[in-house]
């Protein structure tokens, strides 16, 4: 295996200090572990990942699979029949 080198490393690679981030790994939450991934490294560089952590990154996914209007609309009423709405009861708020 010489020669081939961690999906982690050339990401860092392109990053200033490369090496001072190599040293300090991120905690893994499901492991609870410090351990660097392909994920962890975009996300340390500032790169979009493939699992998108924060809300913001969230969102810039969804936003980039409803480039059409159609999509987004159909997209946004399926999300609003789901039964996790503060009130229980499965159905956006009537305005008042």
């Amino acid at each position: 295996m010489y020669g081939l080198e961690p999906p982690f490393v050339g990401v860092l690679a392109s990053a200033p200090a490369a090496f001072e981030r190599i040293k300090d790994p991120p905690l893994n939450e499901r492991t609870g572990r410090r351990q660097w991934s392909g994920d962890a490294a975009k996300w340390v560089v500032g790169w979009a990942t493939a699992t998108p952590v924060t809300v913001q990154a969230k969102v810039e996914s969804i936003r980039g699979l409803t480039v059409d209007e159609t999509v987004a609309v159909q997209g946004l009423a399926n999300c609003c029949n789901t039964r996790k709405w503060p009130c229980g009861t499965g159905k956006p708020r009537q305005p008042f």
